[in-house]
């Protein structure tokens, strides 16, 4: 079931995630900044919960955010929540074992037994993607987890080179892409052009 928070009057606008049939709400939250900082637990929360309560349906993490200060922060929230909001975290390792260690404590952080979403995270270079899509590479560890049900999405994320991430979607079709954009986008490896 798609997650929702009914106590919301007026929802934010929705975007279709059109491979995941999840409709997102135009801003998200990210476990970055205040999330990933051991001793701000307390903060923490308080902005999640306010998050949610404001109709925030989409968050996101990392393993690496705070060395998985971030995931602890979102789980002790999200237990209580989870049907509300759509979860998703990102594994930096390229290979199949250190992906899958790092699934295993990922869902102990968010107090879970499954994300919504699982990603790559910052994929950068070519030899990176030869490396995710290698026999004990990363794509491996993500392929198992889905059909184990300890995700149900896969993604792959990048901040560095569009053409990277352009091969990495003619390789496998990923549920979801996330890749960043500014305004300086046009003046350099420019994602709007090249993916």
């Amino acid at each position: 079931p798609i997650p929702v928070n009914r106590s919301i009057k007026k929802p934010m606008p929705m975007h279709n995630r059109e491979r995941t049939g999840y409709k997102v709400g135009i801003l998200s939250l990210g476990g970055q900044a205040t999330l990933e900082i051991a001793g701000r637990e307390a903060e923490s929360e308080q902005i999640l919960n306010r998050a949610i309560d404001l109709g925030i349906n989409y968050i996101d993490s990392a393993a690496g955010y705070g060395k998985g200060v971030s995931e602890k922060n979102i789980g002790r929230v999200i237990e209580a929540r989870r049907k509300e909001v759509w979860v998703t975290s990102k594994t930096a390792d390229r290979t199949y074992d250190g992906s899958m260690r790092i699934l295993e404590q990922t869902l102990k952080n968010m107090q879970t037994d499954h994300l919504d979403l699982w990603q790559i995270h910052n994929l950068q270079t070519q030899a990176q993607l030869d490396q995710i899509f290698a026999a004990d590479g990363a794509m491996k560890a993500l392929e198992q987890a889905r059909s184990q049900g300890m995700t149900n999405f896969l993604g792959v994320t990048g901040h560095f080179e569009p053409n990277v991430l352009a091969d990495a979607i003619k390789r496998f079709p990923f549920d979801t892409l996330l890749l960043a954009i500014n305004a300086a986008d046009r003046h350099y490896l420019s994602f709007l052009e090249h993916l």
